[in-house]
């Protein structure tokens, strides 16, 4: 997750769906108004995940390999200073188990900002 401020944040999440108990992927994007937008359906199992921005250009990759990474949503957001961190979050039941691997977090953007390297 990013974000400027309480109304200015974007986030990329791994989740499970209403749409048949599917893990997909979902992008939440939200500089004043909300949009919510659910991508890839993957199945279960481990996902990474990366955001690269650059100026005011962002985008959201997966990838099942950490290696090849995939475009989930390419946007225009505030150029502000974000914060950027992690979140796990059970908006509904009785919670859950959540494991965050191999995080890595770099003060740079992608040599090639459309192949995510």
């Amino acid at each position: 997750m990013m974000m400027a401020d309480d109304d200015t944040y974007a986030k990329i999440c791994y989740e499970l769906t209403d749409f048949g108990g599917r893990c997909a992927i979902s992008v939440v994007v939200a500089d004043g108004r909300s949009d919510d937008a659910n991508g890839a359906d993957l199945g279960g199992g481990a996902v990474w995940l990366q955001i690269a921005r650059k100026k005011s250009a962002v985008m959201f990759y997966h990838s099942n390999d950490g290696e090849n990474w995939v475009i989930v949503r390419h946007f225009t957001f505030t150029d502000k200073p974000l914060k950027v961190g992690l979140v796990a979050q059970s908006p509904v039941g009785e919670g859950g188990s959540f494991r965050f691997e191999n995080v890595m977090f770099e003060n740079r953007a992608p040599d090639e900002l459309w192949m995510g390297k």
